[in-house]
């Protein structure tokens, strides 16, 4: 719909829940292309002390994600 409508005449709550979105995609990258690899190579090591600091790191971003999730969704909903 932001296509069709424009990104200069979207609504407010469209222009936000986009730039949320992208900001959640780039924190799914950061775990998946950064903290899996180290995650899984320590884990493959048998080095549980780092490889739960990695599992700490990870389980705070998954937290930050789901928060922005619904910033994007409050957003949509009271800014139409």
């Amino acid at each position: 719909m932001l296509f069709q409508t424009g990104f200069r005449v979207a609504p407010l709550g469209w222009q936000i829940m986009m730039v949320l979105g992208l900001v959640m995609a780039s924190v799914f990258g950061y775990i998946y292309l950064i903290l899996y690899p180290k995650l899984r190579a320590h884990s493959a090591a048998s080095e549980w002390s780092e490889a739960a600091l990695f599992l700490n790191k990870t389980r705070i971003l998954v937290g930050l994600n789901l928060l922005l999730s619904l910033c994007a969704m409050a957003s949509v909903m009271f800014l139409k």
